[in-house]
């Protein structure tokens, strides 16, 4: 079983609303604000608060800080994460957040990474509100985050360079491949900081989360009243598999040359297949063929529909979805004489990553099977 959260963003989201619905959600607010004020900023207190929006009870959060003037760089925020007393699982997602926002920033203004100089998502608000939620889900478990359709709103919004057009330049780098759903909102519903850990923390197949159990659920206010409760909800769930659904596009060819098959494989990875079968079968007339099946996250299927229309002499595909389960696995890199190799890990299979041992093996002038076997016994060396 591993610890996941569902967000429910009918109204968006942003840094401080994501720390208030896990602090809603059970996360100790004391070990928190103990851990924020070990990091070498000014002085600051937290406000956290019940609330009524359109009659739903939610927690609300404010970081009271002192006016400061100046701004900071990407390295700046960083020596001062790396400084605090935080979990190195805390301290290493506070610091890919504002990686991840930094460049954004960069995309957005055509500068490079460390010319990036941070305003608002460099004040000590924002600074605590993403170290904040990085300490509060570390806290909780939670491994993986799954989320609805986000809301796209218009308006502008005053930055420190002026008036700009919502969403702002840094949250549209950030929401790209999101799913989003239209509204008629006019102000801003998506923060960059709540843009940036959502980015960070979304599953591969974030939009379409699998079975869950369902546990604790926090809710998470935002500062405006709108026609609807401005909430974040966090619902903690469990999952027993890595389940999800996928699209599968199939299709049987038997008057297509087998050189135009082989090339298929590159091309079909490059736009995001997760997976490529190819059969031999027998069709009308007892006709030679061969079958071909693609794997793909759902709303790939159509451009690999598109790949096969291309390539190969299909007059046809079909396209249907079906329940995906992924055993969990994580890669463990182990050191052998002919030198270091990843091994996948899931329960009790161990396979050692294939281009890794025959790189090795042309290296050291060995054969393939001989480096696997290295891998698994220093794998299994390890463990003892």
């Amino acid at each position: 079983m591993s610890k996941t959260a569902y967000f429910d963003c009918p109204t968006g989201l942003a840094g401080d609303m994501i720390l208030a619905a896990l602090i809603d959600c059970g996360a100790d607010q004391k070990k928190i604000a103990e851990d924020l004020k070990s990091l070498p900023l000014p002085e600051w207190q937290m406000s956290a608060e019940t609330v009524l929006k359109n009659g739903l009870r939610a927690t609300s959060l404010h970081f009271l800080c002192p006016q400061e003037h100046q701004h900071r760089s990407f390295n700046d925020i960083k020596h001062i994460l790396l400084a605090g007393k935080l979990s190195p699982a805390a301290t290493a997602l506070a610091v890919r957040v504002f990686g991840v926002l930094a460049e954004a920033e960069a995309k957005a203004h055509g500068c490079a990474v460390g010319e990036v100089c941070f305003h608002e998502v460099g004040a000590l608000d924002s600074i605590l509100d993403i170290a904040g939620a990085a300490i509060a889900l570390d806290l909780l478990g939670i491994e993986r985050v799954y989320c609805s359709a986000l809301p796209m709103f218009s308006g502008t919004v005053m930055s420190a360079h002026g008036e700009l057009a919502l969403p702002a330049p840094a949250v549209v780098h950030l929401l790209q491949g999101m799913k989003m759903r239209p509204t008629d909102f006019c102000c801003e519903l998506i923060t960059p900081t709540g843009a940036a850990i959502l980015r960070c923390l979304l599953a591969e197949d974030g939009f379409n989360p699998p079975e869950l159990i369902m546990g604790r659920c926090g809710l998470g206010a935002g500062d405006r009243d709108l026609p609807i409760a401005n909430v974040l909800r966090v619902f903690l769930a469990e999952t027993a598999s890595g389940g999800c659904e996928v699209e599968v596009i199939s299709t049987a060819l038997d008057d297509c040359s087998p050189e135009f098959l082989g090339g298929l494989w590159q091309k079909a990875f490059a736009l995001g297949a997760l997976d490529l079968q190819m059969a031999p079968i027998y069709m009308k007339k007892g006709r030679p063929a061969t079958a071909v099946t693609l794997l793909a996250k759902v709303g790939d299927g159509e451009k690999l529909a598109q790949l096969l229309f291309a390539e190969t002499s299909s007059l046809g595909v079909r396209i249907h979805r079906e329940r995906r389960l992924v055993r969990e696995r994580r890669l463990v890199r182990v050191k052998t004489k002919y030198g270091e190799i990843d091994i996948k890990v899931a329960g009790e299979n161990i396979a050692p990553e294939y281009e890794d041992c025959a790189e090795a093996a042309t290296r050291c002038n060995v054969a393939v099977k001989l480096v696997y076997q290295e891998a698994i016994c220093a794998y299994l060396r390890e463990k003892e």
